[in-house]
């Protein structure tokens, strides 16, 4: 049973500080937005389906030192064709920081 009990209590600790982690990630960027350092994610939404038509996969706001305003938002999406992109976006400017692009995925499904 103590075998059991120990793996949990560190699940248990690890869960509530992934929590908190979160919340001080949630606080930090309602900050940035009303001190006016980052744009909006709907700002970006549009813009990113205005330059690259497909599906967004994810969106993450990143601390980043390249960027001019020292914040990213990593995107990812899904073209129409097929490929999966990474573009970085200066979270301030919306100028475009950095861009991947992956291989072309495909559906196996029958």
């Amino acid at each position: 049973m103590k075998f059991l009990l120990y793996p949990l209590g560190i699940l248990a600790v690890f869960s509530i500080f992934c929590v908190a982690q979160a919340d001080d990630d949630r606080q930090t960027a309602i900050e940035l937005l009303k001190s006016g350092q980052i744009v909006s994610v709907e700002v970006l939404l549009k813009k990113v389906q205005s330059e690259f038509p497909g599906h967004i996969l994810k969106i993450k706001l990143d601390d980043e030192d390249d960027a001019p305003s020292g914040w990213v938002y990593e995107t990812k999406l899904l073209r129409e064709d097929g490929v999966v992109m990474e573009i970085e976006y200066d979270a301030k400017s919306l100028e475009i920081v950095k861009v991947e692009k992956g291989k072309q995925k495909k559906d196996h499904r029958k």
